[in-house]
């Protein structure tokens, strides 16, 4: 679905689009102030404090996702973790509730087998990316012991933070190391915190990229001047984008990749372009194949991102190997900021905002963000070092590691692609799925990219 859109001139009912935008602008400050996280953190040990079972969980694990570094924080992550060493059933209880008012199917999807299990008790290695499959999967198994017995979970972060709930509740039904790949690196420290059985992987999912997928057009073939790829929910914050638009050339080639989420459109984002009266044509697309998404982000000089916080923002990678400059606020909370340098881009200072993307765009031909991700990030390298920490693991275990986990990577989900790989894991996925059938799919290795 393509459309070019241009904001309407300015009409009769200026000064009411004035006060709607002062009021987005207002509530973005107060939602993501420190004062405001602080006070959320506070009301929730407040509410463990006089609360009991399963609520003083969820309270808890409220306080520990919210709360800064420092003293609250700690008494929070201790209080946490008495409940997951002596008060699992509340644990399961509170995850429980949470996980059946999401109304999800029971099947598992964003997960798949990395390594087959082996003789002598060698694990094999699951991976489950997102949260709410955390919580598919140990409402579908039942107690995680005797799958844990065969496998190694790596449970992947979806958000930054993550959900500390779903966290507890792995915590308090497992004996184990719990191996969490984190959304955000500037977050091991008070996931590690939380438990003395967490292990958290130090590197991000978004590193597993096909360094083939996208191809790379010289700077004189890059029509577009920003791309922005999202979905259009109000947590992407559009309305950052075209307030700056205002203060930008009205000749700028601006398009906009995107699609519906949480109830919300296009229809919702041509309504935020007429509030802001953006003076450049944007072209639209929705729910596009992502082949062609690559080929747009290969035609770009800089793409960027306006979220405050999310994870670590998958697309955002997929634009360094396409060559664009990446630009994302300097103060979001998004695993792909530990990208940004010199060569791949900008963090944008949200106080000049139209100013930084313009020096975004127009140093976009001065930096090679395309080569610096090959040379530091993709699926070789990555899957190398995502064996190395495991079998260390397994190693301090006192485990058998002789074989590798196979390569993998993200398109836009954790899938293996290899036809070898496939053939080697096949026994392995289809014994997941005889054990547990309304769990893991019989397409198990194709499922992951849902």
């Amino acid at each position: 679905m393509n459309a070019v859109e241009q904001a309407p001139p300015a009409d009769i009912g200026q000064r009411g689009d004035v006060l709607k935008r002062l009021r987005l602008s207002v509530r973005d400050r107060i939602a993501f102030s420190p004062a405001a996280s602080l006070g959320m953190g506070i009301k929730g040990l407040l509410k463990a404090q006089f609360g009991r079972g399963a609520q003083r969980v969820d309270a808890l694990c409220g306080a520990v996702r919210r709360l800064p570094q420092g003293s609250l924080l700690r008494v929070a992550s201790r209080h946490l973790r008495e409940c997951i060493d002596h008060d699992a059933d509340h644990v399961i209880a509170a995850h429980h509730a949470a996980q059946m008012r999401r109304e999800l199917s029971p099947a598992l999807t964003r997960t798949t087998v990395l390594k087959a299990p082996g003789p002598d008790g060698e694990r094999g290695v699951i991976y489950c990316q997102f949260e709410y499959n955390w919580g598919r999967l140990m409402e579908g198994v039942g107690p995680l012991a005797p799958l844990l017995r065969d496998y190694d979970v790596i449970w992947g972060a979806s958000w930054s933070p993550l959900e500390y709930l779903a966290l507890a509740r792995v915590l308090a039904t497992s004996d184990g190391p719990v191996y969490v790949h984190p959304a955000n690196l500037g977050e091991i420290a008070r996931i590690e915190a939380l438990h003395p059985r967490v292990r958290v992987i130090p590197q991000l999912a978004g590193e597993f990229q096909d360094p083939e997928a996208a191809s790379s057009l010289p700077a004189e073939q890059r029509d577009i001047d920003l791309l922005v790829v999202s979905n259009w929910a109000p947590f992407k914050r559009h309305w950052d984008l075209f307030n700056a638009l205002r203060d930008m050339p009205a000749d700028l080639r601006i398009v906009l990749v995107g699609q519906p989420e949480s109830g919300y459109g296009m229809d919702d984002i041509r309504e935020l372009m007429r509030l802001y009266r953006v003076p450049q044509q944007i072209e639209l697309r929705q729910s596009i194949p992502l082949d062609e998404v690559h080929r747009l982000q290969s035609r770009s000089k800089a793409s960027a991102v306006f979220s405050r916080r999310e994870g670590q923002c998958i697309a955002a990678v997929e634009a360094l190997f396409a060559g664009a400059s990446l630009g994302l606020r300097r103060d979001a909370m998004i695993g792909s900021a530990a990208y940004i340098n010199e060569q791949t881009g900008l963090l944008l200072d949200p106080a000049h905002m139209a100013r930084d993307l313009m020096r975004l765009i127009q140093g976009a031909s001065s930096r090679d963000p395309r080569r610096w991700a090959v040379e530091h990030l993709g699926r070789d390298q990555a899957t190398a070092r995502l064996n190395a920490w495991l079998r260390k693991q397994a190693e301090e275990r006192g485990l058998p590691w002789t074989r590798d986990i196979e390569r993998h990577w993200w398109c836009p989900y954790p899938w293996v692609g290899d036809a070898a790989s496939r053939e080697r894991l096949a026994p392995a996925a289809a014994d997941l799925h005889a054990r547990h059938p309304d769990t893991f799919r019989a397409d198990l290795l194709d499922s992951s990219r849902l």
